[in-house]
């Protein structure tokens, strides 16, 4: 069933690109792990089976609450001359599950 739902989400969300000279917008899906560390930022994974990396941006918009394991969408912006200005923002929250996350990095 999850998986069912998954499916669903990427076709309806699959990334969108709206492009002009200077920037690019996109929608991605993210998991956000229910533990932050403190100085190193959120833990995100692009999909389900992935290792947990640290994410270091803000998302705009987006109130996180220890203990809880959310599925976002994001929109971003970014720059083609640095990537490194890119810009998130919260589109929908679509699941905030209360749990505990597991194999997150030491």
């Amino acid at each position: 069933m999850k998986n069912l739902l998954h499916a669903k989400i990427d076709s309806l969300f699959k990334t969108m690109r709206l492009s002009n000279s200077k920037t690019t917008q996109r929608q991605k899906l993210l998991f956000v792990a229910s533990k932050r560390i403190i100085n190193k930022g959120l833990l995100i994974k692009e999909r389900t089976n992935e290792k947990w990396t640290y994410f270091y941006k803000d998302i705009k918009g987006f109130m996180y609450e220890d203990g809880y394991e959310y599925e976002i969408l994001v929109s971003y912006h970014s720059s083609q001359e640095n990537s490194a200005d890119s810009c998130f923002s919260l589109v929908r929250v679509l699941t905030k599950t209360k749990k505990e996350s597991y194999n997150l990095p030491n």
